[in-house]
């Protein structure tokens, strides 16, 4: 038997519905993170998730947890339905900074991948207990 390997056989994937403030259903965020980082193509990735997504479903929020898949993500053509999410931490590099705006130009400029910034605070550790 033949085994067809996919960018999906070398990720990790867990997924959060987001809430709206009306208890419906405003969106999915899909959490992704680099099994195999080497097998991993950001187009491709996009691509399989993108064609995957139903047309009719909430807004999809990518959070890409592999830099080098963010990076490259934030080149590639966007997906319909979708978004990526971006740590804010990445607006304060001047390189990353040139990224972002190739990914959101203006709006005379072909229409590249949807951004969202995800605030610092967002991935902040759990409290540790105080030492007795």
């Amino acid at each position: 038997m033949l085994h067809a390997h996919t960018v999906l056989d070398s990720v990790a994937m867990a997924y959060v519905p987001l809430w709206s403030r009306a208890r419906e259903l405003a969106g999915v965020r899909l959490c992704v993170r680099a099994i195999h980082p080497e097998g991993v193509d950001a187009s491709h990735l996009l691509q399989a998730v993108g064609e995957d997504w139903p047309e009719g479903a909430p807004p999809l929020l990518l959070s890409l947890q592999t830099p080098r898949l963010l990076q490259q993500a934030l080149s590639c053509a966007p997906i319909r339905n979708t978004a990526l999410e971006v740590p804010a931490s990445l607006f304060n590099g001047q390189e990353t900074l040139s990224r972002l705006s190739m990914a959101r130009p203006p709006s005379r400029a072909p229409r590249r991948l949807r951004c969202l910034a995800r605030p610092a605070h967002a991935r902040r550790e759990p409290p540790q207990p105080a030492a007795p």
